[in-house]
């Protein structure tokens, strides 16, 4: 087993109007704080730097473009990873070289390659082309990243609380080679000898295992659930009828409401186009107040000319005071431009004339009155038939459509529960059929490869 290894020194911030640092020392390093100030994320953050895909986006991260991490090896040595918070790859610095030029980590691991940032680390430790176990039944192996051994150094907050074995992720796929790398750690041994096992008899035994491991999951999910298939198709029954019912209710409710709406709308609209009637009569009945002042004001003056005439005609006849001329020689009709029983007959024809227009406008306006009481009345009756459907709108239809819509969307969400319930019997006799199907279709195994290796020793010990 290798007993070379990193410290960490410093980890710093970089942005283009700030920095922040934080440093380490050997030994133990506590680091503390109330709770959402970070400690989680300083944690993913060294993790990140390790060669870790994406860093989670904070607030506090956008006034920083670059992360800088220092750590020093066993043999003393002190290194510099540069890495941009967007991710990518790393630029490596050697600190012992002041004029070294920094060179270009991969962060994507390739199995054989050392131009990556997993490859330089483990090398650092002492672990470079390292194998360990990926399939136990099929006898494959897979290249050593850091990343394997990354999630047994850095431990998250919620890997912590997890219950269960620490050395695994929780991941069936991923089981074997998490536990071979402990392996390796222990006893310093790889899998490197371990020969690869061939035939279509250990791929149907890895599919069967895999069924296996899936059929367990799901059997204890249905006893979780505590409830028979049958129960549950009755339930689901029970469900549709309820459903069906319920929708028809919800349908009846939403076409009665609509109806109320429609003759709300209508009774809404006949009010609005009665007081616009309304309104037009008011503003003819003010005009024709105004037409009704000036024909009076003008059968009246018409009438004075009328009077006056009749007594300018009764005047004594007599001679001029001025000059003396007798009544038959002054030339009166010449003087008044028109004698005055003309002037007395125009003024009648036209007195009459406006008596006429006078009496017309009367009897409109007498319709116009007519028509206004009449409108008035059906206005009250379609206001009053507005606001009670509005009211039963409001109070009755529009309370009970939501209601049976509520019904319908809690049987909805129930009848879902129920039939995911099902699916899970479904999915269990699909399984079962499968591995059926396997089996029959597995041959029988005319020689056992030994795959037993310490990781084997080591599974009860890890597991535990």
């Amino acid at each position: 087993m290798s007993d070379n290894y990193l410290q960490l020194r410093k980890i710093l911030f970089r942005g283009q109007t700030k920095e922040s640092v934080l440093s380490f020392s050997s030994g133990i390093n506590v680091i503390c704080g109330a709770s959402d100030t970070g400690k989680s994320f300083l944690a993913e953050t060294l993790d990140f730097m390790l060669g870790g895909k994406e860093l989670r986006v904070i607030t506090e991260l956008a006034a920083y473009a670059e992360i800088t991490l220092d750590f020093v090896t066993s043999d003393g040595r002190s290194w510099r990873l540069q890495r941009a918070v967007t991710g990518g790859n790393f630029k490596l610095t050697d600190l012992d070289e002041p004029d070294s030029k920094p060179i270009v980590l991969k962060q994507k691991y390739v199995r054989g390659n050392t131009d990556n940032i997993s490859s330089f680390l483990l090398e650092q430790i002492g672990l470079p082309n390292k194998e360990i176990l990926k399939s136990s039944t099929k006898a494959t192996t897979q290249g050593l990243s850091f990343r394997n051994l990354a999630r047994l150094a850095l431990v998250q907050e919620d890997e912590i609380q997890h219950k269960g074995s620490p050395f695994w992720s929780g991941q069936f796929t991923t089981k074997t080679a998490e536990l071979a790398t402990v392996k390796l750690l222990l006893t310093g041994v790889d899998d490197s000898a371990v020969v690869a096992v061939s035939g279509d008899g250990v791929s149907n035994t890895s599919q069967i295992m895999l069924i296996d491991e899936l059929i367990a999951e799901l059997a204890i999910e249905i006893k979780d659930m505590g409830e028979e298939r049958d129960d549950l198709a009755s339930q689901l029954t029970r469900l549709e009828q309820s459903i069906e019912s319920q929708r028809e209710s919800l349908t009846a409710a939403q076409q009665q409401l609509e109806r109320l709406l429609q003759q709300r709308g209508l009774a809404f609209d006949e009010r609005n186009k009665i007081q616009g009637r309304l309104d037009e009569i008011s503003e003819l009945l003010a005009r024709f107040t105004l037409l009704n002042d000036h024909y009076v004001i003008d059968i009246n003056r018409l009438k004075s000319i009328q009077e006056s005439g009749l007594i300018f005609m009764h005047i004594n006849v007599v001679p001029c005071p001025h000059c003396g001329a007798s009544p038959a020689h002054q030339h009166l009709e010449q003087i008044c431009d028109g004698d005055v029983d003309s002037i007395i007959t125009s003024a009648t024809a036209e007195m009459q004339k406006t008596e006429r227009l006078l009496a017309e406008l009367n009897c409109t306006v007498r319709d116009l009155v007519s028509e206004k009481q009449r409108l008035e009345k059906q206005c009250i009756v379609h206001e009053e038939d507005y606001l009670r459907l509005d009211k039963a709108i409001r109070e009755t239809i529009a309370p009970e459509v939501d209601s049976f819509r509520h019904s319908y969307a809690e049987l909805i969400d129930e009848r879902a529960i129920v039939q995911q319930s099902i699916d899970l019997f479904s999915r269990l006799d699909r399984l079962e059929s499968r591995k059926v199907k396997l089996q029959s279709d597995t041959p029988v195994k005319k020689k056992k490869v030994r795959c037993k290796t310490a990781f084997q020793s080591l599974l009860p010990i890890v597991c535990r």
